[in-house]
């Protein structure tokens, strides 16, 4: 019987609910949003960390247009993306604030945030006047002077490399907020100022919680809660301190004002203007309601204030065109000088105010608020029913491209005046918008543009992680998830002049030193200098010599430098002060030198390189070289290799997902083309899983390229050559962090292996899903062996030995190998292999992105070429979504032929540079190059010579057709070096080409405005394009829907 009671009740209680809810179910189910389950709603969609619900919801709203409706159990929510409907939202009289702000009810009491009615119109009308601009300037001097305490604690991490700046930031505004809201400074507080900025962030991410969590929303529940008790923890601590405060100040409020003889109002902190405000009454507000506001103020004030800076910071770092054009304009404003910033200054600066709109517009420190129909809306498409709670996507709303074309590229020109009018105004509304919009929002703009001023006038800021890497989690308030900006500071230009002139100085006093220093060398190098004037070459300046082809932009150096190639056709001689450096242009000529175990030296430039890679193979020579050369070769044979399959393809498919995310845009291949050969080297050849690292592949990547531009730099830089003065410069000190990224990660690769060995495990570590794996095995030979450069004729390496030669120990990848010989007493150490760990890591995967990056650049230049790849690729895959095997590898021709094309045309190392010990004569006998000086391969020029190649700059894969290269000089194509000292991982690098490049031609079309005579070249190092490798894809159909 009481069963059936209780279920009675229960369905009319069940009856009750639907039948008040029935008109609000009856227009949710017209708004258009995903599927929703009965009870729970949508409610999965908010299960997880922060950033994945926010990533799960950005996708949603992504599929929808305009509006989308959300279930969170019973409460519909329906979240608008189109600043038409918004207008229409915000100007209706029949919305309210949301039910959800009730959740910081507790913590905020009635503030301006919260309240309704008239207590809203009555205190913002009260506390409006104190944000006056009048008033908002006597704050400049406490802006001022805290922003210069923070460039002041900034400047420790000069040159120190990437950092996260948040909690500068954030130290900087709470201390801001102190003292002009409160009247109070950090030394008064102590400690205690860092913890309410703590507890800020604690309350903020517990009411989040409450708001996705709808199982938290009813206040039953909630009250037996573990969040409950950490909430009124601190809701204890930060009420306490801030009655404590009110009560103090309040004191001295009226202290003064009975001091003040003329009845004047005074005040200096906003808390004075709510201790003073009155309404036509005569009535002030109460302790609560300005505990409320002040409470309010810090908030809103602190976090988002944070937060923006953060993003224009990390926007500006990677966008460097931008950044200069801000520093231009400071520099205008104010010179040199290191005045304070006034008020005028803050209206000058008006390319630095749409620089922070634009941020603001991309990523708003608040990306939604919510508000509550007490009646229905009707918009053009459908009815809002009253009682649901509507969301509006300001970060959505922003990135409308009706309103802003090209809307997700960061552009401040869209806050050009022209560009304004001509948008709805409820396109952008960072600070909401009507009779609700931020009290504060000059406030905070002024606060930001001071702040961003002082520090941009004192540093230059770069960030190594592109915008698609950000990780966003839209809690109350947008944040970072990985930290607002992971970047380098740098001194500013004038800090730099500083510097130039004192080693002017420095120079002009030191005249009479160098020219005796000239005298001597002179008569020491005689044999150098007679040899050397009988050599081919443009004519030099006296003590610089042909120094100044190497002043410039790298572009410029090697436009510079290789237009010399037309004039000479064997060899050129260059004088750098006074090094002497030979180029050999001429295939025989190149034999000589790369052919021979006499000349093994490579050249003093190297030494660059030893801080990084210590005596790798790279740079060691003698029997150092020659024994761990042995040591190694075996670990990239084939038999070795033909494991690897399976990890190159789950690797390259990855890519390929990534990719799939930049469809349509311009994007540069290079980032993903690094990051994937990258992990690629950790799972194969290191045999660790790349999940297990502590950095990201895409981080070490970017720390190469950028050690590559320092080693650059000291080539062509005479100054920077000497170890003293170079660790003395800025260079030295972001060399230093560099380093301490690549060999932390590769430290950590050593330490893991060593650790899988000492479990017993041999091999990788890297998981290959079920469904991707293969048997590889098979005795087939590969076209990749036909590329070891001699065997053609009979000549054989390292690499060129039968399967039989290798003895079944020697079958393990590369740092299995190392590891093992090292325990079993053979000659090389624990630091001498980290430092082979670093040399494969920068070999292996800095060439193989150039060239990759190349090919994919060469492929949407000449489409002709791009349809015989897909031709062949469809002929082997056809409509298969299958993994490639290592006989699929056998079988693609074209686009071997492709890739060698591309490397004969661009090769990723353009010069092999030798130190000679000897004098040698060259191949005709008509020139001898001298003991002492340095030669230089240069393999660039030897792949374009027109006696050799037919049309040697046209892109032509038909160069590598049998019958062409049976009959040409095996050193006329060098991509990898030749000789004893050739690349020991070649094979290696083109088994990976294949399985990446086909993988991506098998999903995508590439497109480019580009043309290839519009590719800029720079030979750092690694041969790359200082524009980028700019590419747009398209996907590809399967062939069965061709």
């Amino acid at each position: 019987m009481v069963i059936a009671l209780l279920i009675i009740w229960s369905g009319v209680v069940l009856f009750w609910y639907w039948y008040n809810r029935r008109h609000l179910v009856k227009l949710g189910s017209q708004i258009p949003g995903p599927v929703a389950y009965p009870l729970i709603g949508n409610g999965l969609t908010f299960w997880g960390k922060p950033e994945e619900v926010f990533k799960k919801l950005r996708e949603i709203f992504t599929m929808y247009s305009r509006l989308v409706a959300i279930w969170l159990g019973p409460k519909l929510h329906v979240a608008l993306f189109d600043a038409n409907d918004v207008e229409v939202v915000l100007k209706s009289k029949a919305v309210e604030k949301a039910e959800e702000y009730k959740f910081l009810k507790p913590w905020l009491g009635d503030s301006l945030l919260i309240s309704t009615g008239s207590k809203f119109k009555r205190n913002k009308k009260l506390i409006m006047p104190s944000f006056h601009v009048n008033n908002l300037k006597r704050f400049l001097d406490v802006f001022n002077d805290h922003a210069l305490v923070l460039v002041e604690s900034l400047r420790e991490k000069v040159g120190e490399g990437e950092f996260d700046i948040q909690s500068y930031l954030s130290t900087c505004t709470i201390n801001v907020l102190l003292e002009t809201v409160m009247g109070i400074n950090k030394e008064t507080l102590g400690d205690q100022a860092t913890k309410y900025s703590h507890y800020v962030h604690k309350l903020s991410g517990l009411a989040h919680m409450r708001v996705y969590k709808f199982w938290l929303r009813p206040d039953i529940i909630f009250r037996f809660s573990k969040v409950r008790r950490e909430q009124d923890k601190y809701i204890e601590i930060i009420h306490g301190l801030t009655e404590k405060v009110i009560q103090e100040r309040k004191k001295r409020w009226y202290e003064s004002k009975l001091r003040d003889d003329e009845g004047e109002e005074k005040w200096t902190v906003f808390m004075d203007s709510l201790l003073g405000a009155k309404d036509e009454n005569g009535v002030g507000l109460t302790d609560e309601d300005i505990k409320a506001e002040v409470m309010t103020m810090m908030f809103a004030g602190q976090d988002t204030t944070t937060t923006t800076l953060g993003f224009t910071l990390s926007l500006l770092g990677i966008y460097q065109d931008i950044q200069d054009k801000v520093l231009k304009e400071l520099d205008e404003v104010f010179g040199s000088s290191n005045r304070p910033i006034t008020y005028d200054d803050i209206l000058k600066l008006q390319y630095l105010e749409q620089v922070v709109q634009e941020t603001l517009r991309l990523y708003p420190p608040i990306p939604l608020i919510a508000k509550k129909p007490v009646a229905d809306i009707q918009l053009d498409t459908c009815a809002i029913p009253a009682g649901c709670t509507v969301g509006i996507m300001i970060m959505g709303i922003q990135r409308d491209p009706k309103q802003f074309p090209n809307p997700m590229r960061f552009n401040p020109d869209n806050f050009l005046p022209e560009n304004i009018k001509a948008r709805n105004p409820y396109s952008y509304m960072p600070f909401s918008a009507g009779s609700r919009m931020c009290v504060g929002s000059k406030y905070a703009t002024i606060l930001i543009k001071v702040i961003l001023a002082m520090i941009l006038r004192s540093y230059r800021v770069s960030a190594t992680r592109r915008e698609r890497q950000f990780k966003l989690a839209g809690q109350v308030v947008l944040k970072r998830c990985e930290g607002y900006l992971k970047a380098r500071m740098t001194l500013s230009d004038a800090e730099d002049v500083i510097l130039f002139t004192t080693l002017h100085v420095f120079g002009f006093l030191f005249v009479p030193f160098v020219i005796l220093w000239f005298i001597y060398w002179r008569r020491s190098q005689r044999n150098l200098i007679v040899l050397a004037e009988k050599l081919p070459g443009p004519k030099g300046w006296p003590i610089i010599g042909n120094a100044l082809d190497f002043i410039g932009t790298s572009p410029d150096i090697f436009t510079n430098v290789y237009k010399h190639t037309y004039d000479y056709d064997r060899i050129i001689r260059l004088w750098i002060g006074p090094k002497l450096m030979v180029f050999l242009l001429d295939p025989r000529d190149a034999e000589i030198i790369l052919s021979s175990h006499v000349h093994i030296d490579k050249s003093a430039e190297y030494k660059f390189f030893k801080p990084w890679l210590g005596n790798g193979l790279l740079v060691s020579t003698g029997q150092t070289w020659r024994s761990h050369r042995k040591l190694i070769a075996p670990t990239f044979h084939l038999n070795v290799l033909k494991g690897f399959i399976d990890l190159f393809n789950v690797n390259s498919k990855a890519t390929v997902e990534k990719m799939k995310l930049e469809e349509g845009k311009i994007f540069d291949c290079h980032d993903y083309m690094s990051e994937a050969t990258v992990e690629m080297l950790l799972e194969t050849a290191m045999g660790v899983s790349k999940t297990t690292q502590d950095q990201s592949g895409f981080e070490y990547a970017m720390a190469v390229m950028k050690m590559c531009d320092i080693l650059h730099l000291r080539h062509t830089k005479l100054w920077l050559r000497p170890d003293w003065l170079f660790n003395l410069t800025k260079y030295g000190k972001i060399q230093k962090h560099l380093l301490h990224i690549i060999h932390g990660l590769t430290k950590k690769v050593v330490k893991n292996k060593k650790e899988y060995f000492n479990q017993g495990m041999r091999g990788t570590a890297a998981v290959v899903p079920r469904e991707m794996q293969s048997n590889q095995h098979g005795t087939h030979k590969t076209s990749v062996e036909g590329i070891s450069f001699g065997q053609s004729i009979g000549l054989k390496d390292d690499l060129d030995v039968d399967d039989n030669d290798v003895g079944e120990k020697k079958r393990m990848a590369f740092l299995d190998l190392m590891i093992e010989a090292s325990q079993n007493g053979a000659n090389i150490t624990d630091e001498e292999i980290k430092e082979q760990v670093d040399t494969i890591m920068f070999e292996g995967h800095d060439t193989t992105a150039a060239g990759s990056s190349f090919f994919l650049s060469l492929m949407a230049a000449h489409p002709e070429v791009q349809d015989k790849v897909i031709k062949e690729m469809d002929d082997i895959f056809g409509s298969s979504e299958r993994s490639a095997t290592f006989a699929d590898t056998l079988e693609m021709k074209y686009l071997e032929r492709c890739i060698l094309e591309t490397l004969r045309m661009y090769p990723p190392v353009p010069v092999i540079a030798r130190q000679l010990k000897r004098n040698v004569p060259l191949a005709n006998g008509d020139y001898t190059l001298p003991n002492g000086c340095t030669v230089i391969v240069c393999t660039y020029k030897i792949h374009r010579l027109p006696h050799i190649y037919t049309n040697p700059d046209k892109f032509d894969p038909d160069n590598f057709l049998p019958e062409r290269t049976s009959n040409r000089h095996y050193y006329a194509f060098i991509p990898f070096s030749a000789g004893p000292r050739s690349c020991v991982g070649r094979k290696y690098a083109m088994l990976k080409l294949k399985v990446l490049l086909s993988t991506i031609m098998r999903n995508f079309r590439i497109k480019s405005d580009l043309k290839e005579k519009d590719f800029q070249l720079q030979g750092d190092i690694i041969l790359k394009r200082a524009e980028g490798f700019k590419i747009r894809l398209e996907s590809r159909k399967p062939l069965s829907e061709n």
